[in-house]
């Protein structure tokens, strides 16, 4: 005496799964065998009913038997389940195989989401004074199953050894789990003045769970060195002269004091004693200076 099979399967919608128990290669005299269930992944109680019972065939019977494992429809989803059962304590015939097997409840509610992973911001700031920067993945819209995704820094403005430190890794989540996770970015503070840069995030490789929005951010550093002195621009002298058989006078402006950022002004010339156009040409533009290079300017 035997299962006829070795697995069988039910849906958890359905009322219960029948089992078949089979008597083989001979029919003479009556003989019994004991069944039982018990809990493979499946609970008693709220998975299945607990089914155990005698089999039993008379002397000449070898039709089938059966017995039934009621089933237990919930609405949560646990995916597939399984219940063993088990063959015992035959009399008048011994036991075949198989003499286990392994009944299967097969999920019917629809598979709860795992969600999407994502920056918690597009773009983050710090200063350049700070340690590290603070960077916060979530999962929001499901956490079934667990799941994780690569992240990545790279250059932007800044960069990697002289204004942050760079390196890759992967951010897990448990099933279960929307719980945030961050990642650092070790900042490196100079006493040099760069002004603001930025380093580019990106995530990436996810698996269990889709990519949210944003996956791409921006970690601004933001200076903390005194900004450098402009200067000041001025005439080279307060007094010039030229012979009036020269064909031009050469004036001379200079930038003092610093050179930080372009920088411009605007010079004209006016009557004195002189008389624009019979003495002179009147003259009228603009000095422009570039950083870094305070270098004089001239005009005619």
């Amino acid at each position: 005496m035997q299962f006829s099979l070795a697995t069988y399967s039910v849906e958890e919608n359905g009322t219960s799964a029948t089992i078949t128990v089979t008597r083989t290669g001979g029919d003479f005299g009556a003989a019994s065998v004991n069944y039982a269930t018990s809990n493979g992944s499946a609970t008693a109680g709220s998975d299945y009913t607990t089914a155990s019972g005698t089999i039993n065939f008379s002397d000449g019977d070898a039709v089938a038997k059966t017995f039934n494992v009621p089933i237990t429809n919930d609405s949560t989803w646990e995916g597939d389940e399984t219940v063993n059962l088990s063959l015992s304590g035959a009399t008048g015939a011994s036991l075949g195989t198989p003499s286990s097997a392994v009944l299967t409840i097969t999920e019917d509610d629809p598979t709860p989401p795992a969600g999407s992973m994502q920056f918690s911001l597009a773009a983050y700031s710090v200063a350049e004074n700070g340690t590290s920067a603070t960077i916060t993945v979530t999962r929001t819209g499901g956490d079934f199953g667990a799941a994780s995704v690569n992240y990545t820094k790279s250059n932007g403005s800044a960069t990697a050894g002289s204004d942050y430190t760079t390196a890759a890794g992967t951010i897990n989540f448990a099933d279960g789990d929307a719980v945030a996770k961050t990642f650092n970015v070790p900042i490196t503070n100079d006493s040099t003045w760069e002004g603001d840069e930025t380093v580019n995030l990106a995530l990436s490789g996810a698996t269990g769970a889709s990519l949210g929005t944003p996956i791409s951010a921006v970690l601004t550093i933001t200076e903390d060195d005194p900004t450098p002195p402009a200067g000041s621009m001025q005439f080279s002298l307060a007094a010039y002269s030229v012979a009036e058989n020269g064909t031009s006078a050469t004036i001379t402006v200079t930038r003092t004091g610093g050179d930080f950022g372009a920088a411009s002004v605007n010079y004209t010339t006016s009557n004195g004693s002189a008389t624009a156009g019979s003495d002179y040409t009147a003259e009228a533009a603009t000095q422009h200076s570039s950083h870094p290079v305070p270098v004089a300017s001239t005009f005619n």
